[in-house]
């Protein structure tokens, strides 16, 4: 239960609220009511539109107010823990697709750098006949 400290207006509706009087505020000025823990939130947020019974000394919610309730919050946090969860299983399968191309990207690094030797032995191979042949050639 909490206890609310409030100001009417002139149609029974709080116009002010406090959890707690300061030293300043006059305790008659201030009309006392205690509460449900499960409005708290719900009158921190929307006391104006809470009416107040003088004659029975009851405060009314007023019944369409958009303010979460435990239930609604706790649901949305579940939902976000499940978006969090199906994120993070995307991630690691683009992780584990990412090291497989990576593993990939190193074999044909390899295979393009053996080819390169293969090919520059094949040029200098070429080259050499070539220089050999036109030598020869000149010789004769």
């Amino acid at each position: 239960m909490s206890q609310f400290y409030f100001q009417l207006d002139g149609r029974s509706k709080p116009v002010k609220i406090a959890k707690q009087l300061t030293d300043d505020d006059k305790i008659d000025d201030w009309l006392s009511i205690i509460l449900p823990d499960a409005w708290d939130i719900d009158f921190g947020a929307n006391f104006d539109a809470y009416v107040y019974n003088p004659d029975q000394k009851t405060m009314t919610p007023p019944g369409n107010t958009d303010t979460p309730t435990l239930g609604s919050l706790n649901q949305r946090v579940k939902d976000q823990d499940d978006t969090i969860a199906a994120q993070k299983a995307t991630i690691t399968e683009l992780n584990t697709t990412l090291a497989k191309a990576q593993r990939s990207m190193d074999g044909l690094s390899t295979q393009l750098t053996t080819t390169q030797s293969a090919l520059l032995e094949i040029s200098d191979t070429v080259l050499a006949s070539a220089a050999a042949a036109t030598t020869g050639a000149t010789t004769k």
